[in-house]
């Protein structure tokens, strides 16, 4: 299982590469949802760490997919 971050911020994908993390960044609303139903279909995901911004876009697909009790667990990020 490894982590997925999910951000629309350059610098925060810099971060996490360097520390060997896959990230995506993402430059439009509709990508940000695309990333983030792929990464909860994914079954190599087993964190997905998400910007605020990322996070409040996907509000719906997040909800269900949380109550369902299932990986990947979903974590923000504070900025």
């Amino acid at each position: 299982m490894k982590y997925l971050v999910i951000t629309e911020k350059n610098d925060v994908v810099s971060g996490f590469q360097a520390m060997e993390v896959e990230s995506v960044l993402v430059h439009s609303d509709k990508e940000a949802l695309d990333a983030v139903c792929d990464a909860i279909k994914s079954r190599t995901v087993g964190t997905l760490v998400l910007s605020k911004h990322v996070k409040e876009i996907s509000e719906s697909v997040l909800k269900k997919h949380i109550e369902s009790g299932r990986l990947p667990f979903i974590m923000t990020l504070l900025s």
